[in-house]
């Protein structure tokens, strides 16, 4: 475990004990292209899930938009991936393919939606922090 600290437009950095679990520039699976996303997901020493994710804008002005949030489940950030991040599916499934490489929580979600046929929603709505 290391101390991170992860950089938010707008806000004071979020500094945290945990350890990256998946690192993903979403040009290895889109191409190249002018604008480009990255995700990072770190497991906390208490077991909570940050994403944090970086967006880099060239066109048409440059810049790099910086943001973090917090789960207390691997469902959540699946469901938030999958159904809020307006991103493409291929990048939310190979995130969480990568996840579950590194962590069981996502192995054993992985494990339950195997032979279904489209994500299952969570029976409740996942907790994301404002404050993050």
């Amino acid at each position: 475990m290391q101390t991170v600290s992860l950089k938010r437009n707008g806000k004071e950095n979020l500094t945290f004990t945990g350890e990256l679990l998946v690192s993903l520039d979403d040009r290895e699976l889109m191409g190249v292209t002018p604008n480009w996303w990255e995700l990072k997901l770190y497991k906390t020493t208490i077991g909570k899930f940050i994403l944090s994710s970086t967006f880099h804008i060239n066109y048409p002005s440059r810049r790099t938009l910086h943001g973090a949030l917090s789960f207390s489940e691997a469902e959540h950030v699946q469901h938030y991936l999958v159904n809020e991040c307006n991103g493409p599916t291929k990048i939310a499934d190979e995130f969480i393919n990568r996840a579950a490489k590194r962590d069981n929580a996502f192995q054993a979600l992985l494990n339950t939606q195997k032979g279904s046929s489209s994500y299952k929603q969570p029976t409740i709505r996942p907790f994301t922090s404002k404050a993050l």
